[in-house]
């Protein structure tokens, strides 16, 4: 092999090296930059805010009010197994019965949670009654 040749190896390696070491860090560098949306979802008279934390962590806190303090809920998360994942909060609304007697004042509710999922997912938030 001639002088020549073995200088234009080493030149075309080492710019193929340089291109996918930045290519590699460019990336890297974009999706530390990523930015997750964190507007809350409010559906009815809940409020749903969501933070992603770490490595497919994220942290949630739902706010809202009842109408008197004999109205109850429970909260559940149902993560869908896709690309990106599907997350539905899902507010079950329990109600008084009708012979309960309730002191009229607004009752604050509060939950907080945490889930699984990417950071892509697709969070929703849904109230039953």
């Amino acid at each position: 092999m001639s002088k020549k040749r073995l200088i234009f190896l080493i030149i075309a390696l080492a710019i193929i090296l340089a291109v996918f070491l930045y290519v590699y860090f460019f990336k890297q560098k974009l999706d530390t930059n990523k930015q997750i949306p964190q507007n809350p979802i409010t559906t009815e008279n809940f409020t749903l805010e969501k933070e992603y934390v770490s490595e497919n962590t994220w942290k949630y806190k739902i706010t809202g009010q009842f109408p008197n303090p004999c109205y109850n809920a429970t909260v559940e998360t149902i993560i869908a197994e896709s690309y990106p994942e599907q997350v539905t909060i899902t507010i079950n609304v329990t109600k008084p019965t009708q012979d309960m007697s309730c002191i009229q004042i607004i009752s604050p509710f509060e939950y907080e949670g945490i889930f699984s999922a990417s950071q892509e997912a697709l969070i929703t938030l849904k109230v039953k009654e």
